[in-house]
């Protein structure tokens, strides 16, 4: 699936498909997400489920839209999940998250999270959990449901997640934390003076940030890529390729030594409106 701000390449062709599962492979990556509304991307990888074993896939409920939880909600949470499985052609799979955390805080949301422990009990997931945008939304959750699984975003930019303690909380429990959004949807890659007039604002910033990295002696892939990996609280980092290359790039810029002389704190951005892609008015 395109996807990103700074995606220009499109869909990725099946040859080049081949090589990144492979690369994969070859250096031991078996974590997955995907989602029913990731265009064809679980048929995609359903292609691959049946050559490799032991690919731990995390996929997503839908969107539900509606102020209230209803029954339908849960038929159509069970019906999108069978076809997932189908199309993934698995049994199982790692785990299920709901996408977007509102889906559990809207009324009678109990009914959601019964059906996915349901799931669970079947052994038709391993974990579940939600994907969440904001540290109330994942506050709110924590207070009503044992999540076992959550996805946030974290950068350097987008520092909210770390600075609430939430995730310390949770790996501290036991919760399997997967990060999002290391690269900002290409922002943190991107030359500045490529972006749109929406991020003017924003652009100085982002120089003198290249400038560290640039003194550090690294690329902004590198600094991205490892400032999300050296948090204390990732359990597994998210990235998104669109082709054998550039995976290839990211694998070559992972640093288990990696340090730079900086503040971290003083690279965070408040405003949600340059962290929050839902906000962007590109």
């Amino acid at each position: 699936m395109a996807y990103g701000v700074t995606n220009r390449s499109g869909q990725v062709n099946r040859h080049e498909l081949d090589e990144i599962m492979a690369m994969a492979a070859r250096y031991g990556i078996d974590v997955f997400d995907t989602a029913p509304a990731y265009d064809q991307s679980e048929k995609v990888l359903g292609h691959y489920t049946s050559t490799r074993e032991g690919l731990r896939i995390v996929t997503k409920t839908p969107h539900f839209k509606a102020p209230e939880t209803t029954d339908s909600d849960v038929e159509l949470l069970q019906s999108t999940f069978a076809q997932s499985l189908k199309s993934l052609q698995v049994d199982s799979v790692h785990a299920l998250l709901l996408h977007g955390g509102a889906n559990l805080l809207r009324p009678n949301s109990g009914i959601i999270w019964a059906a996915l422990e349901a799931l669970k009990s079947e052994m038709k997931v391993g974990r579940i959990g939600v994907s969440v945008y904001t540290p109330d939304e994942l506050k709110g959750i924590l207070d009503l449901f044992p999540v076992d699984i959550v996805q946030v975003p974290a950068n350097i930019l987008d520092q909210r997640f770390s600075k609430s303690g939430l995730l310390k909380q949770l790996r501290e429990a036991g919760v399997e934390i997967h990060v999002r959004s290391a690269f900002l949807q290409g922002v943190l890659l991107s030359e500045p003076h490529t972006l749109g007039e929406f991020f003017d604002p924003l652009k100085p910033h982002l120089l003198s940030l290249r400038q560290t990295a640039a003194d550090a002696g690294m690329s902004m892939l590198q600094m991205a890529l490892n400032y999300v990996l050296h948090m204390d609280e990732t359990g597994t980092a998210l990235v998104g390729v669109d082709s054998a290359a550039q995976f290839q790039e990211i694998l070559d810029s992972v640093d288990d030594d990696f340090q730079v002389d900086t503040d971290w704190q003083r690279w965070a951005v408040n405003d949600t409106c340059w962290i929050n892609p839902g906000e962007w008015k590109l």
